[in-house]
Formats: structure tokens, C-alpha cells, sequence
């Protein structure tokens, strides 16, 4: 259907969900090309006015779940109380992904870049989300040793070491293992 309106010359609208928060209108000012030739960008939330708190309120009015905030568990957004409550697979998913970046990082400890202060009421935390998780004893600390080996010894053996693919077949087969 989408491409029987494009073989017409038409445009599909493409509805996304910012709020009409400031964080957000600061992002729709990035996102959406005018130009797009496929794509009709649309923010209906921004359109209506609804903030955050407007659309939490309206989800419950409708009788439906408020969802919690969306974001992928690697997110160098993610705050501390976000991570605190990631179930163990996303952990450890964590702790692979930056050991395997680990010998490569320069300027930045991890995901969370270079970590936080704290200042202005904010809660402190390190630049390596796997510190944190570690400092915090999300996992056990014996489990994240292992981790971290893990992937060094299997990107030792590997002959595609710096293949991102690589690294991701190693996190997905290594998940089978935690599944229970």
C-alpha cells in the first residue's frame, strides 16, 4: 500500500510521538526533512500541546496503562534509576557491550561518556555503566568478571575482531546461556 503511493508521486505521513515538552520540541527541530520525498513528518502531540504529564493523563483517562519511558537499556540517556530496574539479561548485555569497546576508548568510560558530578541535585554516577552496575551490585560482581573475560577471550580467538557483527552474534549466543 505505502509503495503504491509512492509510485503515484505521494507522500506517507509519518506520525511521531514527541511531547510538547521543551526536550522534545528542541528535537523535532533536528528530525523530519520537508524535503523528504516519501515522508510527510507529523507531531500530533506537539499539535495538541501535550507535554509529557498531558499524555500520562490522557493514557489514564482512557482507562489504559501509562507506559513507562521509552529508550533502548544502552541508552547514554539512561538515568540511574532507569538502569536500577533493567532486568539482569539487559545488564549483562551492558557489561558485554562496553568490555568490547573497552580497549578502544579513549576519551569516554563507557555508554555514559564520562560520568557525572552530581552537582545542581543531581544524582552522581560513573562514565561506565558497568561500574555502575558494578558499584551498585546489580549483578554479582563474580558474574561481571566473567562477562568481561568472556568477551576479551572471544575476541581474541575471533578472526573478525573488530566486526560489529561479531560482537553482536557473541552477546545474542551468549544470552542463551541466562535464559532460564
Amino acid at each position: 500500500m505505502v509503495q503504491a503511493y509512492w509510485q503515484r508521486g505521494l507522500r506517507v505521513a509519518k506520525c511521531i510521538g514527541f511531547d510538547a515538552g521543551p526536550a522534545d520540541l528542541r528535537r523535532r527541530n533536528h528530525l523530519g526533512d520537508p524535503r523528504d520525498r516519501y515522508y510527510d513528518y507529523r507531531y500530533p502531540l506537539i499539535d495538541w500541546g501535550w507535554n509529557r504529564e498531558r499524555c500520562k493523563e490522557e493514557i489514564a483517562k482512557a482507562g489504559l496503562p501509562v507506559p513507562p519511558k521509552s529508550s533502548c537499556f544502552f541508552c547514554p540517556a539512561m538515568k540511574p534509576s532507569e538502569v536500577r530496574v533493567l532486568p539482569a539479561e539487559k545488564l549483562r548485555r551492558i557489561v558485554m557491550l562496553e568490555a568490547r569497546a573497552a580497549p578502544r576508548l579513549v576519551s569516554i568510560q563507557g555508554l555514559w561518556r564520562r560520568g557525572v558530578k552530581g552537582s545542581r541535585g543531581g544524582e552522581p554516577y560513573p562514565g561506565s555503566m558497568a561500574a555502575f552496575i558494578r558499584h551498585e551490585r546489580l549483578l554479582p560482581e563474580e558474574e561481571i568478571d566473567r562477562l568481561i573475560r568472556g568477551v576479551g577471550a572471544f575476541f581474541e580467538k575471533s578472526y573478525a575482531k573488530d566486526s560489529a557483527h561479531a560482537c553482536l552474534a557473541y552477546i545474542l549466543f551468549s544470552m542463551r546461556e541466562f535464559r532460564g
